[in-house]
């Protein structure tokens, strides 16, 4: 770990901005476990990571687990609970980059070891965990693929023209 922990208001922010993402029917069927510093959910998150993610998890100051509810009362599946989890974790994720933090999501982690430390039902799926350590200012961002490799218009494949705001219409995109 480097740096200061991160402070229980700025999580509080963090988690405040998951909480109002949009979400069907206003479910919210996300659920998040956080461990913070050297506690004993961080040291639980740590330790069930993949070896190459604990190695680059090593300067996360808080490791939260992101869970989202798949099943109803009943036990049948609910649909679209993974997109609404992404919309919390996005609004997460803005929020701590305001708060000057760097977010880094790991899909490769023990979800059986995790779900029996933490005691998460079976209701819920193990999605990620996320990093988050405090940024450094002497990294710039990331190298994005362009707007033509993922946004197309009139059929797959055709980049839409969005650089002189021509808008290319199709049967599949009237919205």
């Amino acid at each position: 770990m480097s740096g200061p922990g991160i402070p229980q208001e700025a999580c509080a922010r963090l988690f405040e901005a998951a909480r109002f993402a949009e979400s069907a029917w206003n479910r919210q069927p996300w659920r998040f476990v956080l461990g913070r510093c050297a506690d004993p959910t961080y040291e639980t998150l740590a330790a069930a990571l993949a070896e190459a993610n604990r190695a680059k998890a090593a300067t996360a100051v808080a490791l939260v687990l992101a869970t989202v509810r798949t099943t109803d009362e009943a036990g049948e599946r609910i649909r679209g609970t993974e997109y609404e989890l992404g919309l919390a974790v996005g609004a997460l994720t803005a929020r701590a980059r305001a708060e000057g933090l760097h977010v880094r999501q790991y899909g490769g982690f023990d979800r059986a070891a995790v779900r029996s430390a933490l005691q998460v039902p079976d209701s819920h799926a193990l999605v990620t965990v996320i990093g988050l350590r405090w940024a450094r200012p002497d990294r710039g961002p990331a190298t994005r693929m362009s707007l033509s490799d993922l946004v197309f218009s009139g059929r797959w494949g055709t980049p839409a023209d969005l650089a002189t705001g021509k808008r290319r219409f199709s049967a599949e995109s009237r919205y």
